[in-house]
């Protein structure tokens, strides 16, 4: 009766999830950096490939699994960068689909020199969503009788099992000699995306992000950092606000080449959940990842701080990035060189 109740339990918020729309979140947040903001489009100085994959809830009736791929190239002599992402989200009850969201984006970013110590980047972000509702296969509250069992078809009825809508992105990024600070803006226009009576909007996403590098070795008896090699460790926040939902990401990164370790807590301890009595905590994410020349691989576990039981609600990341070299000549003029101000954020060389 108790497993009953659990799934009965995980459907509601499931449904709930859908109607409210929600984004999902990677934990390695800076191993999606298109996803994270479009303003950190190329901001490697030159091509990057990116492959991220979560499984969330891995061990629980309701399951949610991300695929995302991506590709942004920085266009030196033009200060721009070119780009963009496919997306899919599965949300899956007991091993059956029940929901996909596929999102195609186009990037594009320009890069402006305020001077030889700070850049201010700009991206924007253009795209599609195509979701799909499998309806047959979902339980709404009001098919649910007493004693937890199933009790009759729903009085819900669907227009549509797809929905196509456009969807627009912003985000501007700061970064200096070890530091950097961004903020975006996701949904701007807000699409609707409807299976049933009545409008289902995708609330806007608002994302604050930012660290710092501390160095943890000297060179010509002072300190120095150069763009993220090297040894160090980077505290890094950020907060994201979404409907009426908040969370904030608090942690640091160790960077000990070739090896890269990452903790963080993710919550908001300060602010209640919608209900009253739960405080706002999601998890602790532990992370590890090696860099080997331009390859990057990351795995990441979220330890669940939230009432579900901890072994089921337990959730992996995988990412992979790849760092090519296309402007290698370009970078060994002298002039060039000193245009090209290091971005420290993690994940970037």
């Amino acid at each position: 009766m108790q497993n009953k109740a659990l799934l009965i339990l995980l459907i509601i918020t499931f449904s709930s999830l859908v109607v409210q729309a929600q984004d999902p979140q990677f934990s390695q947040f800076y191993a999606a950096p298109l996803y994270l903001n479009p303003a950190m489009a190329g901001n490697t100085y030159d091509g990057r490939a990116t492959f991220n994959y979560r499984n969330q809830w891995v061990g629980l009736p309701a399951n949610f699994e991300t695929y995302m791929v991506g590709y942004d190239q920085f266009i030196p002599s033009k200060n721009i960068a070119l780009g963009g992402t496919i997306r899919q989200d599965r949300s899956s009850i007991n091993g059956n689909r029940s929901f996909t969201n596929t999102s195609v984006e186009a990037i594009g970013s320009y890069l402006l020199s305020i001077n030889k110590n700070l850049k201010v980047n700009f991206g924007l972000q253009l795209g599609v969503m195509q979701s799909s509702l499998a309806f047959n296969d979902i339980i709404f509250s009001d098919q649910i009788g007493p004693g937890g069992g199933i009790s009759g078809p729903t009085a819900e009825r669907l227009l549509n099992e797809n929905a196509f809508v456009p969807d627009i992105s912003a985000g501007v990024l700061v970064f200096g000699r070890g530091f950097w600070g961004g903020m975006s803006f996701h949904h701007i226009n807000s699409p609707n995306v409807t299976f049933m009576n009545g409008k289902q909007n995708y609330p806007m996403k608002f994302s604050l992000m930012g660290g710092y590098v501390i160095p943890l070795e000297y060179v010509n008896r002072r300190r120095t950092v150069k763009g993220y090699n090297g040894k160090s460790i980077s505290p890094v926040a950020l907060f994201m606000q979404q409907g009426g939902y908040s969370q904030l990401s608090l942690g640091a990164y160790a960077n000990l080449e070739p090896m890269l370790f990452g903790l963080w807590y993710r919550g908001l301890p300060v602010i209640k959940n919608n209900d009253a009595q739960t405080i706002n905590h999601d998890a602790i994410i532990v992370m590890v990842g090696t860099k080997i020349k331009g390859f990057k691989f990351g795995y990441s576990m979220d330890w669940t701080l939230t009432r579900l039981p901890q072994v089921g609600a337990m959730s992996h990341e995988i990412s992979l990035g790849y760092d090519l070299d296309i402007y290698k000549d370009y970078r060994k003029k002298k002039k060039h060189k000193a245009e090209l101000l290091p971005c420290s954020t993690p994940w970037v060389n």
